[in-house]
């Protein structure tokens, strides 16, 4: 319920200084595509470079027709921070999950390669390679993103707005 904007954190290190983006929402083309893949049967799953505990938060209010959750919490794959007395620090538990570490990620949780992968990044450019179906790239402004799509011949879907 939090509205879209930035909020300054003013104290609290390694945090302090930063400008951290509020209030997350789900683009509707995605919420639809997800409505689309959970009533064909796919076994969907969210790959992200953030911390898993916020997406995990989000997939739990990411509700299908029945109420049954879209994307299962366990299908939810993200870097995991190291706890220190009950609080997580800004340390990565494991490799950052991006670039070959995502890809591993994926194949240990779903057990074989995706048959539609998408991504917005350079840093999902293996999950995409080791696609065995449709590749969708997202706009998200990056022009190297772009122009890598372009050359291997994937599906571009144009900048999504809120």
């Amino acid at each position: 319920g939090r509205q879209l904007g930035h909020e300054d954190i003013m104290s609290g290190p390694p945090f302090s200084g930063l400008v951290v983006p509020t209030g997350i929402r789900v683009y509707r083309e995605m919420l639809n595509l997800l409505h689309v893949l959970k009533t064909y049967g796919f076994h969907t799953y969210i790959l992200t470079a953030t911390n898993v505990y916020v997406a995990r938060a989000l997939s739990r209010w990411l509700r299908g027709d029945d109420d049954e959750p879209l994307v299962p919490e366990e299908r939810v794959l993200g870097a995991e921070l190291v706890s220190q007395s009950g609080v997580y620090t800004d340390r990565v538990l494991d490799d950052m999950p991006v670039g070959e570490a995502k890809l591993d990620m994926l194949l240990d949780a779903a057990g074989r390669s995706p048959i539609l992968a998408m991504g917005d990044s350079m840093d999902d450019f293996e999950v995409l390679e080791n696609c065995e179906g449709m590749v969708i790239v997202i706009d998200s402004g990056n022009q190297e993103v772009v122009d890598k799509a372009e050359d291997m011949e994937w599906w571009l879907q144009p900048q999504l707005t809120i």
